[in-house]
């Protein structure tokens, strides 16, 4: 999926991964709109070409979107990967979700999401939108000069909840293999580095919380000293939440983040099994394609 806020740069993006297309391959396009079409348009056969109305995913725009999904898997006979793209404005998590629940779920598993922000100075969010920046494994930089750049990459890989990728679009990356790398959990596998004390974990983003008994177990191991410092993401029934802890206490709030459920906290190495088994006591048997849950309460 390609999230950003301008149609140039999504459709720029888009003659870059499609000329990354191996030769055997069969590949197709949903397009948000027909402005600036043509580079994509001279790369595929019409009939892997499709376009859908703008609008938040989440919203009236859902079934427009899976039915637009549905017929272009069928025009295009099932091809091996699906390009999509999106504003970065219409909720790019809500498009995530609907990949990942059912009807579409049964015919397509999402590889990963590459988002395009403008390389502007100053704070990260005067780059990207938040929901953007949570979004994306990886974030490519469009109109980008080199003064600067070091120090806007290092802003914006580091934008919370957790980190992605972030380079100049143009720099000659492999954007596919290099955004699906860290949607895969690449830039979260292995030690950590930061301190023998510094401890992860994450579970793929099918495994779902319950978020009562979520609360509880942090709860429990927040008493018991176990967790001194931490910060995570977790997804519940309900929705999405980034979680952080430290010694002003906890706080909870909905994100936009979707890659997985993940995890990050200090504490001595001999408590992280009772961390691990509190926190999967708290999974359900929820699995790929289930929808979020909008009447389990806050």
């Amino acid at each position: 999926m390609l999230a950003a806020t301008s149609v140039s740069a999504r459709r720029a993006l888009l003659a870059l991964l499609l000329r990354e297309r191996p030769p055997a391959e069969r590949w197709a396009a949903l397009l948000e709109g027909m402005t600036g079409a043509a580079p994509v348009a001279s790369l595929l056969p019409p009939q892997a070409i499709a376009v859908r109305a703008a609008g938040c995913p989440c919203c009236t725009a859902g079934v427009a979107f899976r039915t637009a999904v549905a017929r272009l898997l069928r025009n295009a006979a099932d091809p091996d990967l699906l390009l999509i793209e999106t504003a970065a404005q219409d909720h790019p998590a809500a498009l995530v979700d609907q990949l990942r629940d059912a009807p579409l779920a049964a015919r397509l598993q999402l590889e990963s999401v590459i988002g395009i922000a403008d390389a502007a100075p100053g704070p990260a969010a005067a780059a990207a939108p938040p929901a953007l920046l949570a979004v994306s494994d990886l974030l490519l930089l469009y109109g980008s000069s080199a003064a600067g750049l070091d120090a806007q990459v290092s802003r914006l890989a580091a934008a919370p909840p957790f980190s992605r990728r972030v380079a100049a679009a143009g720099a000659g990356l492999p954007l596919r293999a290099t955004a699906a790398a860290v949607a895969a959990g690449g830039d979260w596998d292995g030690a950590a580095q930061d301190g023998a004390d510094l401890q992860r974990r994450r579970w793929p983003s099918d495994r779902v919380f319950d978020r009562a008994a979520l609360r509880d177990a942090l709860g429990r191991l927040r008493s018991g000293g176990a967790l001194r410092q931490a910060r995570a993401a977790f997804r519940t029934g309900r929705a999405w939440y980034a979680w952080c802890a430290d010694s002003e206490g906890e706080r909870w709030q909905e994100t936009d983040w979707r890659r997985d459920s993940r995890i990050e906290w200090r504490a001595a190495p001999q408590q992280a099994a009772a961390i691990d088994a509190g926190l999967n006591r708290a999974l359900v048997p929820m699995g790929v394609g289930h929808p979020i849950d909008r009447s389990e309460p806050r």
